[in-house]
């Protein structure tokens, strides 16, 4: 066996370990949530069980970080593990096509949509009604439209330009979701896009 392959081995059992280290993870997190002071606390028994249980979570985060830096940087492991989690192993050269196809078509589809969210990443729109006094032929609509790209954050970015004496109607800006909520639709979206193409070959 050469050096990759144990390394890779050795990789294997890491994300098992992560997989399985789950439930006591999220059972430290509710501990420590529940109580602000559990350090000072717990005495005996439940001492020596939140110590366990916090060395777990700390070893749990760092191998997630090497985790993540390896499925990143080296391609065999990230093609064994993500083959795996999302069930797309190529058998023969009939699934390789199908495998090939369906990549296409999913890199397409989701090019389309982060296209999408970066133009309504920056997109402002209002739409409100002027005071009477402010009408134009009796006509008090109005629709605002602008476009700001940046490359930090800033803080005025979602702040409602519109003045306070118009009556608003609507107003759109920016994407109204988090990143994280946007980066997990987008990994819903790309791995279901890869599987619905995949049937539509087959």
């Amino acid at each position: 066996m050469s050096k990759s392959e144990k390394f890779l081995r050795i990789n294997m059992w890491i994300s098992k370990y992560l997989l399985i280290a789950i439930p006591f993870v999220i059972a430290v997190v509710v501990w420590a949530l529940s109580n602000s002071n559990v350090e000072k606390e717990v005495q005996g028994i439940q001492s020596v069980l939140w110590e366990i249980l916090s060395w777990n979570f700390l070893v749990w985060f760092v191998l997630l970080v090497y985790f993540i830096i390896s499925l990143v940087f080296w391609e065999a492991f990230r093609e064994k593990i993500l083959a795996t989690l999302t069930r797309s192993e190529e058998r023969d050269e009939r699934e390789s096509y199908i495998s090939g196809k369906a990549s296409k078509a999913t890199f397409y589809s989701t090019l389309a949509v982060l296209i999408l969210f970066f133009f309504l990443s920056g997109l402002h729109l209002s739409i409100y009604k002027k005071p009477k006094e402010e009408a134009i032929d009796g006509k008090r609509g109005t629709i605002s439209i602008g476009y700001s790209f940046e490359f930090v954050n800033s803080a005025k970015k979602n702040v409602d330009e519109t003045p306070s004496k118009n009556e608003k109607i609507f107003s759109l800006n920016g994407v109204p979701f988090t990143q994280e909520s946007i980066l997990l639709f987008l990994i819903l979206f790309h791995t279901t896009s890869y599987h619905v193409f995949t049937r539509r070959q087959s």
